[in-house]
């Protein structure tokens, strides 16, 4: 099924896991053009990039936190990876070729995540139900995108729309000048430093690579119990309360301007505490949208 959404053309399937297998063998099949073995490559070394943000350590791979969760199948490095690669490749097949780096960042805390909690059915009324953790993966991940694939779009912000991840920033800017025109004003306008230098990997990563894997899961937890449509404009909300926290005793009003890209590109185990940054987050929205149903109540 065709569908269009934020100006993108998107290929919308029945969302069951047992389509995804042929979804693969139909893709295998068809490829034999260079252009395809390219985006191959591209989504290949994408994979084998290994996020940070699964381990304490920032060099840490995913292939440490995969081995980790139980099953020995599964869960193996090689078997990980080579589930990583084809949830990329046909995620962006039938998305037009949309990737870029940043979503394997984003795909390897829910392939984590959906494997350990696999594996950890032993005993209960689902103990006996099998469910390819490759394919459940694909689909969480393909839901994430449906608002969030905005921040990979490159032609959305080829066109100036106000959507795309630049327009994102833009509005993270405009929030910020709203919530402190003093910080604001330091960062623009005395030491000149444009968003995209410390921000554009919170919009391509979700933070993945600033949080530990139950730091940012409790942050994306917060962010997931937001209504879909509000996602993309709370995830802004989180990247100003960032900037505001890092702003603790006026360290970044202090700064020159290495000092404040400094502070605001931490590194894992130098972030803000995350139960404050949703909650200052919460605030910031609920302020800026006050109409919010609040029915949907965040955790």
């Amino acid at each position: 099924v065709q569908r269009e959404h934020n100006g993108i053309k998107f290929t919308e399937i029945a969302d069951h896991p047992s389509i995804y297998p042929n979804l693969i063998s139909q893709h295998q099949r068809s490829d034999s053009c260079e252009k395809v073995e390219r985006v191959q490559e591209t989504l290949a070394a994408a994979v084998y990039s290994r996020p940070s943000s699964l381990d304490a350590n920032a060099g840490a791979n995913v292939d440490a936190a995969i081995a980790g969760a139980g099953d020995a199948e599964v869960c193996a490095p090689a078997q990980a990876q080579v589930a990583m690669r084809r949830i990329l490749y046909v995620y962006s097949k039938l998305h037009h070729g949309l990737y870029t780096q940043g979503m394997n960042e984003v795909l390897a805390p829910l392939y984590f995540i959906i494997v350990k909690g696999l594996c950890s059915l032993t005993t209960g009324p689902l103990s006996d139900v099998k469910v390819d953790p490759e394919a459940l993966t694909f689909w969480a991940f393909s839901g994430l995108m449906v608002e969030f694939h905005v921040n990979y779009a490159e032609d959305l912000d080829r066109s100036h729309s106000s959507v795309g991840v630049r327009a994102q920033m833009a509005r993270m800017m405009t929030l910020l000048d709203m919530e402190d025109p003093v910080l604001h004003e330091h960062l623009v306008d005395e030491l000149e430093i444009e968003p995209c230098l410390f921000a554009i990997k919170w919009f391509r990563t979700l933070f993945t690579q600033t949080f530990l894997l139950p730091d940012l899961l409790r942050l994306w937890d917060t962010l997931l119990s937001v209504k879909d449509l509000y996602r993309v404009e709370y995830f802004v909300c989180i990247t100003v309360a960032f900037i505001l926290i890092a702003n603790n005793d006026d360290q970044l009003l202090k700064s020159d301007q290495m000092r404040a890209l400094q502070i605001l590109q931490v590194t894992v185990g130098e972030v803000p505490d995350v139960n404050l940054l949703s909650s200052l987050a919460y605030a910031i929205f609920i302020k800026h949208h006050p109409h919010y149903p609040l029915r949907y109540t965040l955790r």
